[in-house]
């Protein structure tokens, strides 16, 4: 099934934003264990997510259809940890070292899908607080 597939078989709409996101992929053929990313788009369903292949040393293809844990820092200062399945993974056009990954959330519980309902509402609100939310990240990697 190719990309377009998937997204006229989703169920609701998804938000387009940036927001910061920290993950782990279940997957033999993956050297590290925990990344840092970008949600670029978000449902209640799923997400599509951006993050670096920092040596472009990923194969691509083989982490389809692994399991991830991802955990978002939510505005009030705690975090939503969510458990999905790569649907599709290809690299972000013109970046090599960038990665676009789509996931669907698998077993979320109704204060999970708050939670995402409620970084919906953030669209287009308080980028400083976004920008405060992706220091605190960034800050954790060095």
């Amino acid at each position: 099934m190719d990309n377009l597939s998937n997204i006229n078989q989703r169920n609701s709409e998804r938000e387009e934003f940036t927001y910061p996101v920290e993950f782990k992929m279940f997957s033999s053929n993956v050297s590290s264990l925990k990344y840092v990313g970008n949600v670029k788009s978000i449902s209640p369903e799923g997400s599509r997510i951006e993050f670096e292949d920092r040596y472009g040393r990923m194969e691509h293809e083989s982490i389809k259809d692994s399991k991830m844990k991802m955990s978002i820092g939510m505005p009030d200062g705690d975090k939503i940890s969510l458990l999905a399945h790569i649907c599709w993974v290809k690299k972000v056009p013109g970046q090599p070292f960038f990665v676009n990954m789509g996931v669907k959330f698998e077993k979320t519980e109704q204060w999970q899908v708050d939670a995402i309902a409620e970084l919906m509402r953030l669209k287009n609100k308080d980028y400083n607080m976004m920008w405060s939310l992706w220091e605190q990240y960034d800050g954790k990697e060095k």
